[in-house]
Formats: structure tokens, C-alpha cells, sequence
């Protein structure tokens, strides 16, 4: 099939190519197969109708959604580690905060204000970040309303 492909790719006739040892029996789906299928398409579609009742890992406290969570980059043997943070605002959508440390390293801030977020959300994600360059801290601040990205490593 790679052949296929490339040749597709490549704008050239791929028709007379063929799956080796491929048989018409071998496309056939179970029927068990199918009614699972059936049941997850339809466990999506209620999720999607009610995101509410979707664990995204967040937990409510001091006006964040708050989670935290391990990435592992197999590629390079790195553990990052991550507390993310989603500032509820009842005026707009708010603003996010990343801190991470990977393989046990310094904490680096991210801050990032999104299109939309209200003078208030702008202002105080801004002083987040300006609080961590005044301390030395690794810190990424981007406004996205601003057009404007900042960083201090």
C-alpha cells in the first residue's frame, strides 16, 4: 500500500497495484466489531451534546481550573512535569498558566491571554508574568489581543 501511495502522490496511476496476499474476507468486519463501534460513536455523541460530563482532570480552587500531569518525550528520555491553570472569569474566557520543570529542572512559567479576555484577565496574567521576571524565573508571556509575546530565559 505504501506503493499506492507514493505513486497517488507522485500524480501516477496506482490501480494495477495490489495488497499481497490479500483476501475479500480479510475487509469483512465482525459483527461484535460493528455494535462496538455503534456504542462508542453514540457515548461521543452524548459527550459532545454534554461536555459537562467530561473528566478533563481539573479541580476547582481559588478561581483556577486546576490539573496536573506527567508528559514523557520517549525520544529523549525527558519527564516533564505540569500544573496547568485556567483562570474562570465570568467576563470572558479567561487566561492560562503553564508551570513546568522537566527531569526535575527549574520551573518555567507561561502565561497566555487569549483574544477576548477582559482588561482585568489581561492586566492580571500580565503581573504573573512580570512577578516571575522579577524574581529570575524562566517565564513566556504572550496577549494575543496585544499581539504581543515576551520571554525571559
Amino acid at each position: 500500500m505504501n506503493l499506492a501511495i507514493i505513486l497517488a502522490m507522485a500524480g501516477m496511476d496506482y490501480s494495477q497495484v495490489i495488497e499481497p496476499l490479500w483476501e475479500e474476507r480479510m475487509s469483512a468486519t465482525e459483527p461484535r466489531v460493528l455494535e462496538y463501534i455503534g456504542r462508542l460513536a453514540e457515548k461521543i455523541h452524548s459527550l459532545v451534546r454534554r461536555p459537562d460530563r467530561i473528566d478533563h482532570g481539573y479541580e476547582r480552587k481559588d478561581g483556577f481550573w486546576t490539573r496536573q500531569r506527567t508528559i514523557y518525550y520517549d525520544t529523549d528520555g525527558i519527564r516533564e512535569r505540569q500544573q496547568e491553570q485556567l483562570f474562570d472569569c465570568s467576563a470572558c474566557p479567561g487566561f492560562l498558566v503553564i508551570r513546568s520543570a522537566a527531569n526535575g529542572g527549574r520551573q518555567s512559567l507561561i502565561v497566555e491571554s487569549p483574544r477576548g479576555a477582559c482588561p482585568a484577565c489581561r492586566q492580571r496574567a500580565e503581573d504573573l508574568y512580570r512577578r516571575a521576571v522579577a524574581e529570575g524565573k524562566p517565564a513566556e508571556y504572550g496577549d494575543r489581543a496585544a499581539d504581543v509575546y515576551e520571554r525571559n530565559f
